[in-house]
């Protein structure tokens, strides 16, 4: 792993027990999916992942509860840099970077002392994220140190440089392959889904789309963001998910020669053998 990326507490490394000695990028304010600001530390094991996480007690103090992960993952970044100040204000000193505005070099070290009782840099993180979409994470870096650590890790990570996007079809392969994800997700969701047939006909297999169980739940959730990024990308929808009654019935015949012939020998009264209620 490389050692150039350094921050106030050294370089990430491998400890003499093996353990891996954290990367700190310093501590941030980061604004939440549910629009909170909350104080963060920022910190890497390697360079496949940026990690948001529970600050030092020194940071934080007892007011400081435990934070689940935010993980960036630098394969999906496309792009970084210092943004420019929105003047909304969220409570005692927080600034909130405007999720519409574009990147600039992180070099300038623009502070925002003006706009906060402490000096500040807001930063904006660009990224593909795992539903296909193209997402902007905005922190709030409380020193220029924190703010050059932070570009020379990315830097290092990513090969992009700071203030520099990746171009459209670079991007647009990025979003092909969270839409592979997406889709093998998808049939996963509904294999857990599935409701199957009855013994005397398991050709009858059905997915419960019902949204009333867990597993409907998650094979919604996939349908939906699938058709969502398909969407974006240009591509056509694709429909709920209804059994294949007639191409499971072949298979069941294959397997079972016997009713195979006896169905050959009555296609009429095998039509009405082969069909399925309640689909």
């Amino acid at each position: 792993m490389p050692t150039e990326s350094k921050a106030n507490h050294g370089p990430y490394s491998v400890n003499a027990d093996g353990s891996v000695h954290e990367l700190n990028l310093g501590r941030v304010r980061l604004i939440t999916e549910e629009g909170d600001v909350q104080m963060y530390a920022i910190k890497a094991r390697d360079n496949d992942k940026l990690i948001f996480g529970t600050p030092s007690f020194a940071h934080c103090g007892f007011g400081c509860k435990e934070r689940i992960p935010i993980i960036i993952e630098t394969s999906r970044v496309v792009g970084f840099g210092v943004g420019a100040f929105d003047k909304t204000e969220r409570g005692a000193g927080d600034a909130v970077v405007s999720v519409g505005t574009a990147l600039v070099a992180p070099l300038l070290l623009i502070p925002m002392a003006m706009a906060t009782k402490e000096s500040s840099y807001e930063y904006v993180i660009a990224f593909v994220d795992s539903n296909g979409k193209l997402n902007r994470q905005t922190i709030t870096l409380h020193s220029g140190e924190d703010v050059k650590s932070l570009a020379n890790y990315l830097k290092l990570s990513t090969g992009l440089e700071p203030g520099k996007t990746l171009d459209e079809p670079k991007t647009r392969q990025l979003q092909d392959k969270a839409l592979i994800d997406l889709e093998n997700k998808y049939q996963q969701a509904l294999v857990r889904a599935s409701i199957p047939g009855p013994l005397n006909k398991p050709w009858c297999t059905k997915y419960d789309m019902s949204g009333d169980t867990e597993s409907s739940k998650i094979v919604v959730a996939s349908f939906q963001k699938l058709n969502q990024l398909r969407k974006i990308l240009g591509k056509p929808l694709i429909d709920k998910p209804t059994p294949q009654i007639d191409v499971a019935f072949r298979e069941y015949l294959e397997i079972n020669p016997k009713l195979k012939s006896w169905a050959t020998r009555n296609p009429s009264t095998a039509k009405i053998f082969k069909a399925c209620t309640n689909q």
